[in-house]
């Protein structure tokens, strides 16, 4: 159901347990949750738009591997500028974020799967992602799958569903399929829902890119803190957009301000005993304020 919870304590990414009680006709009850609470990420004004050709150096990953587009491409998990995870690979996990076709598999495991993780303060609006087949032939090739993103690396949703998808069959064939979802994530996972079009359960995939529209958690302390260049640019982009808005709304206001003549703004005159004045009733006292989440 919906309802508002008081008293949560705004506490970035700590997990805390509450017990929440709910009182009705019937009598009350108890149920115990645990909520994490994370920063709200800010546009940085970055977006990687696909072309409409597979694997075209303007995604969100090659753009990593670059180091902002400054640099010779690296692989992006050997240089632990992303965090590769995953069930047990045959060979080389990296090989999955490859700039080249590779033989690539995982072992032949129900379930095989892995996870992305981008760099810290890095949030990603997802829009599309694309994927390359692990080997040279079509054998093994994906046909049921799906990608999931996450904000914590716990819970998780689904960005878009494969059911007999016979989208990469082919020699390292590729293909870029497009993604609905309305909020920045930080963790993306793909996974196997059945078996491929071999019949077993090896996961062959040596190539993987994400499109979409970049936020920052934090842009101060990426600005201070990331060690990467294009991270602490992008910190340091969001700051200056935000002064000159911040700049730019104060002089409207000051613009806005009545001028003297005859629309100058009536003067105050003293309080009087009740702490109002002649122009305005005494304001109602304020009411206390406390931290709420709103659960939908």
């Amino acid at each position: 159901e919906t309802g508002t919870i008081y008293g949560v304590p705004l506490q970035s990414a700590v997990k805390a347990r509450h017990v929440v009680t709910a009182r009705g006709p019937a009598g009350e009850g108890y149920c115990v949750i645990w909520l994490m609470i994370h920063p709200r990420p800010v546009a940085v004004g970055a977006t990687f738009q696909y072309s409409g050709k597979d694997f075209d150096g303007l995604g969100l990953i090659h753009y990593i591997a670059t180091h902002g587009g400054r640099a010779a491409w690296e692989n992006p998990a050997l240089q632990h500028a992303i965090t590769l995870t995953g069930s047990r690979w045959r060979n080389d996990r990296h090989y999955v974020v490859d700039l080249h076709p590779r033989l690539s598999s995982s072992s032949a495991q129900p379930g095989s799967w892995f996870s992305l993780t981008l760099p810290k303060f890095v949030w990603l609006l997802p829009t599309r992602y694309s994927l390359r087949h692990g080997h040279t032939s079509a054998g093994s090739s994906l046909r049921s799958w799906r990608l999931l993103g996450s904000a914590d690396g716990e819970e998780w949703v689904t960005l878009r569903r494969h059911e007999n998808d016979k989208s990469l069959d082919g020699r390292y064939a590729t293909r870029t399929f497009a993604v609905a979802y309305s909020s920045a994530l930080r963790h993306f996972r793909l996974e196997m829902l059945d078996v491929n079009s071999s019949h077993n359960h090896e996961m062959r995939v040596s190539g993987f890119e994400l499109y979409g529209e970049v936020f920052l958690d934090n842009p101060v302390r990426a600005m201070l803190e990331s060690p990467h260049r294009f991270v602490r640019r992008w910190g340091l982009d969001s700051m200056t957009s935000a002064i000159a808005w911040h700049q730019a709304n104060m002089a409207e206001q000051e613009r806005r301000k009545p001028t003297g003549g005859a629309h100058s703004a009536p003067a105050i005159r003293p309080p009087t005993p009740d702490g109002a004045t002649d122009n305005e009733a005494a304001p109602p006292p304020r009411a206390a304020t406390t931290n709420r989440l709103v659960l939908d």
